[in-house]
C-alpha cells in the first residue's frame, strides 16, 4: 500500500480482481525527485500480468489527526505520465473517510460518455 509521507492519512492500491498487487519500493535515485518533493511524492513497482483489468483504489482515513484543518482535496491519477483521471473532494465529505475507485478512463464518442477500463499491457523494455 503506497502511503504519501506528507499525507499519511491517505492509503493507495492497485487491484486485480479484488486483491492487492504486492507492491516493491521504487529506488531513490530512479526518481530523480528534489530533496523537498520526498514527501510529497511516492513511486511503487507492481508485478502485472499483461491483460490484467485493474483498478486504483484510494482510502481516506476520516479519523487522522493529520487531516488538514481547511482546504478541499483533489486526486490526480497518472499513468505514464499522463494525467488520466481526477477527483475533486469536499473537506466536508473527505473529513468523515472516503474510499473511492479509478477503474477506467472517461471519454466521449459521438456525444456520448463512454469509460474503457484499465488493463495492463506488454511490456517493451528497449535497448
Amino acid at each position: 500500500m503506497a502511503v504519501i509521507p506528507a499525507v499519511k492519512w491517505i492509503e493507495v492500491q492497485v487491484l486485480v480482481k479484488d486483491v492487492a498487487l504486492k507492491e516493491y519500493d521504487a529506488d531513490d535515485d530512479e526518481l530523480e525527485m528534489k530533496r523537498d518533493d520526498h514527501d510529497r511524492f511516492i513511486s511503487r513497482y507492481i508485478e502485472a500480468k499483461t491483460g490484467a483489468e485493474f483498478i486504483v483504489k484510494i482510502m481516506i482515513d476520516g479519523k487522522s489527526q493529520r487531516l488538514p484543518k481547511d482546504g478541499d482535496l483533489t486526486c490526480l491519477l497518472t499513468i505514464d505520465g499522463e494525467i488520466i483521471e481526477s477527483r475533486a473532494l469536499r473537506r466536508s465529505d473527505f473529513r468523515k473517510g472516503y474510499d473511492f475507485d479509478f477503474a477506467g478512463y472517461r471519454y466521449y464518442a459521438n456525444g456520448k460518455p463512454h469509460e474503457k477500463t484499465f488493463k495492463f499491457s506488454q511490456l517493451h523494455i528497449g535497448k
